[in-house]
Parts: structure tokens; sequence; C-alpha cells
């Protein structure tokens, strides 16, 4: 039996040194989890998209070098 568990409702919602506990349960460990797991995947979208503009880079740049596309942008 886990004692953490077994906390009266007169007590839910406690907050401890090691954390906030509500309805028996420590939310810390769990928030911590929650945003960690969040900011990897903050990170891994920004590495994709960053990923995808560098190999699209070398593509369109075959595209900006011909002499077609300077005369198009000289007006400007």
């Amino acid at each position: 039996m886990n004692p953490v568990r077994n906390f009266s409702p007169a007590i839910a919602g406690l907050e401890t040194e090691r954390g906030i506990i509500s309805n028996g349960v420590n939310l810390s460990a769990e928030f911590n989890a929650t945003t960690g797991f969040i900011q990897f995947l903050k990170t891994k979208i920004i590495k994709e998209k960053l990923d995808i503009s560098i190999a699209s880079e070398s593509s369109l740049k075959k595209d900006w070098l011909r002499p077609e596309e300077d005369e198009a942008w000289q007006s400007l």
C-alpha cells in the first residue's frame, strides 16, 4: 500500500518540500516530466525546420544563380 496515496481529502493540494501533492499524487515529478517532453518536442520541430531550410537552400540556389533570375531582379 502506497502511503502517499492514502492522504485524507483534508490535506489534498498540500505543498511540501518535495513538491505539490494533490489527491495523494506528487505532481512535481509529473510536471517536470511533462515540461521536459514539451521542450524536447519544441526543439525537435525547430531542428526539423532548420534541416529542411538547409536542404532546400542548395536546390533553390541553382535557380537563384541563373542569368534569367538576375535579369528579373534588376528593375527592383
